[in-house]
């Protein structure tokens, strides 16, 4: 098979004359593709509002049991110790969860969360659209 150089006037020409779909002009491939485009994006995969189900787990226990031991949330969200630990700073960072300490008279000082308006407002979306 020899292959060649061709112009992109000639692969133009080549492309009209196929007749096994319609060309899409670059504009409208654009279009098409952005909701595509966008999810791939660094830039919409830093956005806040991506999150994991075990955050999403995690932040609907939150919600719904305030005010616990962050430790109890283990058994409330169904989620490993390990993904606790993995996800929980992020969550805090990104303001998510606020948390509070709580001095005991032995032992470590407890981690008490609550949920914020932030979270309440994408739980109840992603709840409203997993209904539909």
């Amino acid at each position: 098979m020899k292959l060649e150089t061709v112009t992109n006037i000639d692969a133009d020409r080549t492309l009209g004359a196929l007749t096994t779909g319609t060309i899409i002009e670059v504009a409208n491939i654009d279009r098409l593709c952005r909701h595509f485009i966008q999810y791939d994006s660094p830039a919409h995969n830093a956005n806040t509002e991506q999150l994991t189900d075990a955050e999403i787990k995690l932040l609907d226990a939150v919600i719904n049991y305030p005010m616990q031991p962050s430790t109890a949330y283990i058994k409330l969200a169904g989620i490993s110790p390990n993904t606790l630990s993995k996800i929980r700073s992020n969550l805090i960072e990104q303001e998510y969860i606020r948390q509070h300490t709580v001095s005991n008279t032995r032992g470590r000082p407890a981690q008490l969360w609550e949920a914020t308006e932030k979270t309440i407002q994408i739980i109840t979306k992603t709840e409203a659209s997993d209904a539909r």
